[in-house]
């Protein structure tokens, strides 16, 4: 006898498989580097700007975000950078971790991989106006497409209540950036805002697989 399957049972296993691919719970952390590479006594330090940091976690099929870690830096060696960062890569292993490669970004995720034995390191090419095509790359980030994307979906993004000196930084960042160039004005600082959306751009994919293979 030929036993008939119900649409809820071909969807039920329809999710199990998407869920055997994608994290039930996806933690991603990105840094903005900023500054150069020049001498100091341990090496290289990080000169002149921020360094931020921001972690975030999303559950299946990844419709709420939490951000749950906010760090910045600032006339500090990359080696204390690479210290802490190891150790949260070690403590909540996160499933994508990188940094921005723009300008010396990519000399600092080298630095970062090699001398920092990073090697889980990923760096992300970002610009303000790329194609439909680029914004599929996890290696990409639009800036003014995920800076409106962020606006569209800001109420599924939650921030703790009392988060420290650094979560309110990061919402004052949120508030000052303009959408127009996808920059802080003269004197003011995007280096929280900018590893948020970089966060945000990996929730945006994974969203957008869970759809592909839900509805394709």
């Amino acid at each position: 006898m030929v036993r008939r399957v119900t649409r809820g049972q071909i969807t039920m296993i329809e999710t199990m498989m998407i869920e055997t691919k994608l994290p039930k719970i996806a933690r991603i952390v990105m840094g903005d580097p900023a500054g150069k590479i020049i001498p100091y006594p341990d090496g290289t330090n990080i000169k002149h700007d921020y360094f931020g940091w921001i972690g975030v976690e999303s559950r299946y099929p990844y419709r709420r975000v939490n951000v749950l870690l906010a760090k910045r830096w600032k006339d500090v060696p990359f080696s204390k950078v690479a210290n802490w960062a190891k150790r949260i890569h070690d403590t909540i292993h996160p499933g994508f971790m990188g940094l921005e490669t723009n300008n010396m970004g990519g000399d600092i995720l080298k630095l970062f991989q090699t001398k920092h034995d990073m090697p889980y390191l990923k760096g992300v090419y970002t610009s303000g106006n790329m194609t439909d095509d680029s914004r599929k790359k996890w290696s990409h980030m639009d800036k003014r497409f995920m800076s409106k994307w962020y606006k569209k979906n800001q109420n599924d993004v939650f921030f703790p209540k009392n988060g420290g000196e650094e979560f309110r930084e990061l919402l004052y960042q949120i508030s000052i950036i303009r959408e127009s160039t996808m920059r802080a004005d003269l004197g003011r600082h995007d280096d929280l805002f900018m590893p948020l959306i970089l966060c945000l751009n990996v929730v945006r994919l994974l969203r957008e697989e869970v759809e592909s293979q839900t509805h394709g």
